[in-house]
């Protein structure tokens, strides 16, 4: 994948599959809506329906293509009202995985981390609310399966940050039956 042909794709908002080097997730079909130097920002598509918004790591992606029955899916969305939401999509930083994450926090309050292993298909997986960020590390209020938040804040490496998920069906349903808020949430500006 070169970064013209996945600017390209940004450019149209096309409708693509990216195979990716992540074997717990290695495959997302959505639209690429934008692109930096090193992070694209993605809505993924679940047979029809969007999956919120994605923003991956450039370096993730092996293989981006276009197949011919994606622009037939383009008119169906766009006839079913499903297209895309400038708004958000702008509230997104894409210059670093840290102004990303802040961003997302900062415009929406919750958000999925994921750290995924390029080798094994394992991956960290926390949803919940950014409590704060410093240039390597952030620490993350989450809960489990159950709608319960874990007692402390987990430390996560920004570097180990393959993709964050904002504003998913599956977050935003969470959300509405926890118990309480985060724990530890603040407004989660940058330290320093």
């Amino acid at each position: 994948m070169s970064m013209d042909e996945l600017l390209g794709y940004a450019a149209n908002r096309s409708l693509v599959r990216i195979q990716r080097k992540h074997p717990s997730d290695p495959d997302i079909r959505g639209y690429v809506l934008r692109a930096s130097e090193v992070l694209c920002l993605l809505r993924p598509l679940h047979d029809f329906i969007p999956d919120g918004y994605a923003v991956i790591r450039n370096s993730s992606i092996m293989t981006i293509d276009r197949h011919k029955n994606d622009e037939f899916w383009e008119r169906v969305m766009v006839r079913e009202g499903l297209a895309h939401d400038p708004e958000t999509e702008e509230k997104i930083d894409l210059r670093s995985m840290k102004r990303a994450v802040l961003s997302a926090h900062n415009a929406f309050g919750r958000l999925i981390i994921e750290c995924e292993d390029e080798d094994e298909d394992i991956q960290d997986f926390y949803i919940g609310s950014l409590v704060n960020i410093d240039d390597e590390t952030l620490r993350f209020d989450h809960f489990d399966t159950c709608g319960r938040w874990e007692r402390e804040p987990s430390r996560i490496e920004i570097d180990d940050i393959s993709k964050i998920q904002i504003e998913t069906p599956y977050c935003k349903t969470f959300w509405k039956y926890l118990e309480r808020g985060a724990p530890n949430a603040s407004n989660a500006h940058p330290a320093g």
